[in-house]
């Protein structure tokens, strides 16, 4: 608690014998006269800065005032705090200018030589993160210019990896950015790192992290330092201006490119707007560096563009001709410079001279280059240094041919079903959806050239499995416009080359090609392309897959014990990242970077139900949406799924005409008009394209089109007329306030008629019982009413029903009979589920744990391979039981009782389907040698005997026709009655993996 106080006050700081004080600073409340003059005014729940000047130092803090159950708390805190998440330990300097003032990279560097640098080690832990106070700055021309208390001070660090490496630009504090890349030369080697800057309650917390997608590695093969930067100049052009590296006036400051040595680069257009990033393809320049040379008296050179591969020369003015090698088929691009070799050593200017006049003239520019090529070989001579040509394999003629990796995968189908269960249900395990993806291919190529992963799906349908509860009216959620014919065949191994061809000419349904960079595993670009699809939506579905999916939140399904946290020890001067600061802050610095990113267009017909206050629905709604395609992405992962979703959200609301017009309370006139469209389009397509097969073709096709705009329209106008009386129906219903009533329309609508009989039968039904509802509704709601007031709402509701539910009922007769009409033709067929959903009782369902406590004790140690529920033949009845598969052993276990029925080593069983019924699965037992020996010598006695009854007498009737027979009725009566120990019915697939498994098993003991 603060004392009270009506004045101004000051914060002082020691040094040695003298105090220096900040401004006054004033107490903004009902208590204090503020008097106007040079002071602070600090107002309640906010901050004001405090800035000091002592001995040629400047130090900056912030005090935050806040009102705590009515007491004044003031909080003196530092104003920057800088934190190193790199692997790095790095060494920061601190300075500060006024800021009308400019300076020099080389004035920085003699404040670097004497200063004292705070040193900065790595962060150990991702949770509790540590930095350090900045509370000091040096003052950089405190000998060129007088201060006062009035100065307003910009304030910069510099980063160095060592004393001895050179500094980084300068990072202003003062003017608020998201994201700065930058690189320390390290001697012939670079340091890439990103800086970022994010604001908490007054309090700057500036964070250091490895650069891990820097934009170019800069290749400097001469013996000439070079300054590059970004140009908006187009290529060929002159270069005018440039952007500086540091956006002010109190630096120019452009990147170095020291000889002999590689640098990091990241021009400021890819990351000054970050997120907000539109193009990060820019231009550059090169110059000679001189640091005597203003900004504005640098020659450059023309601009040099890095969106593409190429090798040529470039003239740099006051230089000369140099080679430039620029390969972006790396993810940091590769920009290589060298001196032009041996075999083609000249000037380049010299050159065009030379094709322009026959007696060339020979500049001063040009000697001075050939006497710096010529030192350059005198001096490497002499020194015995040999420059060695590091070029990129993309260009070197030695290259060799890397080995060529095919992989291709061929799944005939993929099933993926959420399942959920909970108490609230009694652990009754229900499906809630199902993905089916049939033809799955999956193709990998890594050549020379490229690096490509191909995934495709021929067919992907997604399935309502609660649509079988009869409570929702899709089966369907998702699935192609034209249906999918499957197949049962499957491809050969090595023929799934011509096998990817035939898919896909018959168009993918999903497509994502993925390229890879050639020199390390990550993600280049994507391309995703979709066949036309149908989306049905329904707002009660929607909201139990939801709930769905809140359960299998990974929160919700793992507990994950909290450790309890120990307090933490700062030393002088440390500070303690909040966490969501540390959070933002590594979001930043690990961007979201792809050469290119497309989406091919899209076509979706869009069919919605949703029942909030009214029925509103949405038939084959008709949305097209463009290609979505962006180049060259650095940018936050949720920006780009914000621009993701806004392009197909803009593509939704210029199609919303389309959606208005397919309203099913309207008539869908959208829909009808495309009936129409297709029944012309037919109409005057076919006899052309007949007319190109002779004239009976032509007579074909205007009986095919004319059939065609027939069935168009009529269909076309049955459908509107059935999607308008089912729209009126649904909301009628609503308005009867009867809620058995509508319980019970909406059971029946939902059972679909199958032909036209069907469908005016079960509009019958329902008008009849909308008239005797309409009729006993009255009465009803009059008789289960309570009190007075319930008698007039009874009433009420009666009278509304009387009119309502013959009104609803005659227009449901019209639309079951139109949809069994267009059901029996075949027009705008409902898709329907692949599978019904299942629905089984987890409790009562034993548990593996409870099946290994039946087993001896010395299987204990082994292992369930194979479990599933089965249905067990027993005489004169069947009962549900379960068989399980290990290693040791096969076993069949009775479900009701939890009783073992059968068990038996798995080297002794033998299992075998039915040759009619695949379904019927036989257990038998392999009999011993002995036992096979005996049955030898049986059968030698029936075969003798059946012989010598055969020559003996042939009138005599034989059970068995022929010696085959003799014997499978052998295998089939005796050694079935004798070995077989169990019948049960399973699962056709399930059965033969089961079987295919054992006999795997077999081989191997």
């Amino acid at each position: 608690m603060i004392f009270a106080t009506k004045g101004a006050f000051t914060i002082d700081i020691r040094n040695g014998t003298a105090w220096f004080s900040s401004k006054p600073i004033y107490l903004l409340d009902a208590n204090n006269d503020v008097r106007s003059g040079k002071h602070s005014v600090l107002a309640s729940n906010s901050s004001i800065d405090i800035v000091i000047q002592r001995s040629g130092e400047v130090l900056h803090f912030v005090l935050l005032y806040t009102i705590e159950k009515e007491r004044r708390v003031l909080k003196l805190c530092t104003k920057y705090v800088i934190t190193n998440f790199s692997k790095h330990e790095l060494y920061v300097l601190s300075f500060a200018m006024d800021h009308k003032e400019s300076s020099t990279r080389e004035c920085v560097r003699t404040l670097d030589m004497d200063a004292k640098k705070l040193h900065l080690k790595t962060v150990m832990s991702a949770t509790n993160c540590i930095g350090l106070n900045i509370d000091s700055f040096y003052d950089l021309n405190v000998k060129k210019s007088k201060r006062t208390n009035d100065t307003a001070f910009v304030y910069f660090v510099c980063i160095k990896f060592s004393n001895d490496s050179e500094i980084s630009i300068p990072i202003p504090l003062s003017m608020p950015f998201t994201r700065r890349c930058l690189s320390i030369q390290n001697e012939s080697d670079s340091l890439p790192f990103v800086v970022t800057l994010i604001e908490k309650n007054g309090i700057h917390y500036l964070n250091v992290f490895d650069d891990i997608s820097p934009s170019i590695l800069f290749n400097n093969q001469t013996d000439i330092v070079f300054v590059v930067a970004q140009t908006k100049a187009s290529e060929n052009s002159k270069v005018s201006s440039t952007v500086s590296e540091y956006h002010g006036r109190h630096f120019d400051w452009f990147q170095l490119l020291p000889a002999h040595s590689n640098c990091f680069y990241t021009p400021p257009e890819m990351y000054i707007n970050f997120p907000d990033i539109e193009s990060s393809v820019c231009n550059l320049t090169i110059a000679l560096y001189d640091d005597q040379i203003k900004k504005n008296k640098i020659c450059w050179s023309k601009p040099i563009s890095t969106d593409k591969s190429w090798e040529k020369f470039l003239h740099i003015p006051n230089h000369g001709d140099v080679k430039i090698i620029i390969c972006d088929k790396h993810r940091v691009i590769r920009f290589s410079i060298y001196y032009i070799t041996e075999q083609t050593e000249f000037s380049v200017k010299d050159l065009r001279s030379r094709l322009l006049t026959s007696h060339p003239p020979i500049d001063a520019e040009t000697t001075k280059h050939s006497n710096l090529m010529l030192d350059y070989k005198n001096s490497s001579a002499s020194s015995g240094l040999s420059i060695i040509h590091q070029k990129c394999s993309h260009f070197s003629e030695e290259h060799q041919q890397k080995m060529t990796t095919n992989v291709k995968i061929f799944i005939k189908e993929v099933n993926f079903c959420l399942n959920t269960d909970s108490k609230d249900r009694d652990y009754v395990k229900r499906e809630i959806f199902a993905l089916y993806g049939d033809d799955f291919l999956l193709s990998y190529e890594d050549e020379s050239d490229k690096r490509q992963l191909n995934i495709a799906f021929t067919n992907l349908q997604i399935d309502n499995q609660l649509y079988t509860s009869g409570k929702y009216d899709f089966p369907v959620v998702l699935c192609a416009q034209d249906l999918y014919k499957r197949t049962n065949s499957m491809p050969q191994v090595h023929d799934l080359d011509q096998t990817y061809k035939n898919l896909e000419s018959r168009s993918f349904m999903a497509l994502f090609v993925l390229n890879f960079y050639n020199d390390e595993f990550k993600l280049c670009s994507i391309k995703c392309s979709f066949s036309p699809i149908r989306t049905y939506i329904e707002d009660a579905y929607l909201n139990d897959l939801l709930d769905a999916m809140v359960e299998c939140e990974p929160s919700n399904c793992v507990f994950v014990l909290t450790a309890e946290e120990l307090p933490i020890t700062l030393q002088a001067g440390e500070n303690l990242l909040p966490r969501d600061v540390a959070a933002q802050a590594i979001c930043i610095s690990e961007p979201l970077q792809l050469r290119s990113f497309r989406i091919e267009p899209l076509s979706v017909l869009l069919s919605v139900h949703t029942s909030v206050r009214l029925y509103i629905a949405l038939d084959h709604s008709p949305l097209s949406f463009g290609t979505y395609e962006r180049e060259h992405i650095i940018t936050a992962p949720l920006r780009f799924g914000q621009s993701l979703g806004m392009h197909y959200l803009s593509g939704a609301i210029f199609g919303a005409g389309w959606v208005v017009g397919s309203l099913e309370i309207l008539g869908s006139p959208s829909g009808l008009a495309r009936s129409f469209t297709t029944g012309l389009r037919d109409f005057v397509s076919m006899p052309v394209q007949g007319l190109f097969r002779g004239p009976w073709g032509f007579i074909v096709g205007i009986t095919q089109g004319s059939a065609s705009l027939l069935r168009n329209v009529t269909a076309g106008t049955v459908n509107s007329v059935t999607k308008l009386a089912a729209s009126v129906a649904r909301n009628l219903d609503r308005l009867t306030l009867d809620t058995e009533h509508l319980e019970r329309t909406e059971a029946l609508r939902r059972t679909r008629p199958q032909g036209f009989t069907e469908g005016f039968t079960q509009g019958i039904t329902g008008f009849g019982i909308s008239l005797l509802g309409a009729v006993g509704g009255i009465a009803r709601h009059t008789l289960e009413a309570r009190s007075p007031v319930e008698v007039v709402t009874g009433v009420g509701k009666g009278i509304v029903g009387a009119f309502t539910k013959p009104i609803s009922g005659a227009a449901e007769l019209v639309a079951l009979t139109g949809q069994g009409m267009l059901q029996s033709v075949g027009f705008n067929a409902m898709p329907q589920q692949r599978m019904s959903s299942l629905y089984y009782n987890k409790e009562s369902i034993p548990s593996a744990y409870r099946i290994w406590k039946l087993l001896p004790g010395v299987l204990s140690t082994d292992q369930i391979l194979a479990y599933h529920e089965v249905t067990l033949l027993v005489p004169l009845k069947t009962q549900r039981a379960y068989i399980f598969l290990t290693s040791a052993v096969f076993a069949a276990l009775d479900a009701q009782w939890d009783k073992l029925l059968f068990a038996c080593p798995v080297d002794k069983v033998e299992i075998l389907a039915d040759r009619n019924d695949k379904t019927l699965v036989y257990v038998r037992v392999a009999r011993e040698k002995e036992d096979i020996e005996e049955d030898m010598d049986y059968t030698n006695q029936r075969i003798m005997s059946f012989l010598h009854s055969s020559f003996i007498s042939r009138e005599r009737t034989i059970t068995a026709d022929s010696l085959d027979d003799m014997l499978q009725s052998q295998d089939g009566s005796e050694e079935a009655t004798r070995n077989l120990e169990c019948a049960f019915y399973i699962n056709e697939n399930i059965g033969e993996h089961l079987i295919q498994y054992l006999k795997i098993m077999h081989r191997k003991l």
